[in-house]
C-alpha cells in the first residue's frame, strides 16, 4: 500500500500521519465501528447454542433500562456501542504491533476456541474488505476528475 494510501485512511479515522506511525494505522481500524460493524452482527456456530448467534446474543449485550422504551435501532446501536466497548476495554480482543518487523497481532479470546477463531478470521476479513473498498473508491473519485 502506497503512503498516500495510508495517509488517505489515516484521516478517515481522523489521524493525521505525522501524529501516527502508519503501521498503526490497522491497529486503530481494526477496533474501528466500520470494521467491527460486521463481525459483530454475524452469525457464528458456537457449542453454547443450537443455531449460530451474533456476537451481542452470545455474550448477552442487554439494553441498558434507560433504552428500553427507545425505537428498535436506537436499542440494537445502543447494544453494538456497548460490544464496541467490549472488545476494546475486555481481554476479549487484544492488538499488538511488533516493533522490528510492524507486523499486527490480534489475538481473540473467549471460552470456544472455534468462535474465537472465527471471530479473529471474519475481523481480518472486514479490515481486508474496508482497507480495499475505501483505496477503489478513492481511485474511483480520482479518475472522475478527470
Amino acid at each position: 500500500m502506497l503512503s498516500s494510501d495510508i495517509g488517505n485512511l489515516a484521516s478517515m479515522v481522523g489521524l493525521k500521519i505525522g501524529e501516527v506511525d502508519p503501521n498503526q494505522v490497522y491497529q486503530i481500524l481494526v477496533q474501528s465501528e466500520v470494521v467491527l460493524k460486521p463481525v459483530v452482527f454475524h452469525n457464528y456456530k458456537t457449542k453454547n447454542y443450537s443455531k449460530p448467534v451474533n456476537l451481542l446474543d452470545y455474550f448477552d449485550v442487554s439494553l441498558k433500562e434507560a433504552s428500553s422504551s427507545d425505537p428498535d435501532s436506537i436499542q440494537q446501536r445502543d447494544r453494538f456501542l456497548q460490544m464496541v466497548d467490549q472488545f476494546s476495554k475486555s481481554s476479549l480482543m487484544k492488538t499488538d504491533q511488533d516493533r522490528n518487523t510492524t507486523i499486527l497481532s490480534i489475538r481473540i479470546r473467549t471460552d470456544d476456541p472455534r468462535l474465537s477463531a472465527d471471530i479473529a478470521n471474519n475481523l481480518i476479513s472486514s479490515l481486508d474488505y474496508y482497507v480495499r473498498t475505501q483505496r477503489k473508491s478513492k481511485a474511483s473519485r480520482a479518475a472522475n476528475l478527470y
